[in-house]
């Protein structure tokens, strides 16, 4: 765990690489990660997480590669 934890972070483990961890700069920040695939000679996107506060909660959305909501979770914030 990070030792400044916000409401949200990322921990990314790739074969081959060294561990990232990170978050945004202030605790109200938000966060969008972005996965990418090489199919058929082009790159498209796979799908997108974004982390969000909201008042007093912290939201994580997850679209498909149109854009649209496939799933979302909600948790209060401290």
């Amino acid at each position: 765990m990070p030792r400044f934890v916000r409401p949200s972070w990322v921990e990314v483990i790739i074969e081959g690489r060294k561990r990232f961890a990170s978050g945004p700069r202030t605790k109200s920040g938000t966060m969008l990660v972005q996965f990418l695939v090489r199919g058929e000679g082009s790159v498209t996107d796979s799908v997108q997480i974004g982390c969000h506060v909201i008042g007093s909660s912290h939201v994580l959305t997850v679209y498909d590669e149109s854009g649209k909501v496939i799933h979302t979770h909600v948790t209060k914030l401290d």
